[in-house]
């Protein structure tokens, strides 16, 4: 991955990605990708692996995006001349768990869970299938011409690979849009805007992801009639939550992804 100097960067492009950066092709514009690169660098000289993906190295990282926005927040408290410590996190303790029950309650975030339990489930059953055709391919291989049975079992690898990776992102995606939307309708004038707009971001990655999903789910229901039901349950889920977040957050349909660069 390759990415740009500062000043080619666009602000804010990461806030509304679905963070498969491996198949974005803005990342050499993204400061995100960027400092994901850099983190890279410091496992590699410190003697890690940079693909390890365990507990210890993801906390790492996230408590160094932690200190920087503390630092970040101490210094615009001290400019505005805020005092932290007398705001009342009780209050605010109160007012998230109650956001937190709602937003759990709300119909379309009880379609991203079931969304994510059923997608994941797919995926599991998929697996085996698709090791067995695999290793079938080969051996057939070494004898005959496999090349289109090999394209359109690759083809459903990829389908796979899409269903997996939005069954989770979609759940916590619809979380953030739906908390946007409740958020909103507690504020009034700016404070209503951020939300409104976090909302309808959060939901246009949401319904970008499903935009993908509907023909991967279309090629694993055609490929085997054993996932035919589990496909079509996740195709009417997918149809009700596109239709339920034009309905809710109709702003997600014209929202401008990726931001236009800074002139």
């Amino acid at each position: 991955m390759t990415v740009s100097r500062k000043k080619d960067f666009i602000p804010g492009i990461f806030n509304y990605c679905d963070r498969w950066c491996e198949r974005c092709e803005y990342t050499r514009l993204c400061r995100l990708a960027a400092d994901l690169e850099k983190a890279e660098r410091r496992r590699r000289r410190k003697g890690k692996d940079p693909a390890d993906d365990s507990i210890d190295g993801a906390m790492e990282e996230v408590g160094r995006s932690f200190e920087v926005v503390a630092r970040a927040l101490r210094k615009r408290a001290r400019k505005e001349g805020w005092d932290l410590d007398a705001i009342d996190t009780a209050a605010i303790d109160a007012h998230e768990s109650d956001l937190r029950r709602r937003c759990e309650q709300h119909p379309l975030a009880l379609e991203a869970r079931q969304w994510c339990r059923e997608g994941m489930k797919l995926v599991k059953d998929l697996q085996p299938l698709l090791r067995s055709e695999g290793e079938d391919l080969q051996r057939r291989g070494d004898f005959m011409d496999v090349q289109d049975e090999a394209d359109r079992f690759e083809a459903l690898a990829q389908a796979m690979e899409v269903v997996a990776f939005d069954s989770t992102l979609v759940a916590a995606k619809m979380r953030r849009a739906i908390d946007g939307l409740l958020e909103s309708a507690d504020e009034t004038d700016f404070m209503h805007e951020i939300g409104l707009e976090d909302a309808n971001g959060s939901a246009a990655v949401i319904l970008r992801c499903l935009k993908r999903d509907r023909p991967a789910l279309v090629r694993i229901y055609e490929h085997d009639e054993r996932l035919e039901e589990q496909a079509l349950g996740l195709l009417a889920r997918l149809d009700r939550m596109e239709k339920g977040l034009a309905e809710v957050l109709p702003g997600a349909l014209t929202f401008v992804w990726p931001p236009k660069a800074e002139e």
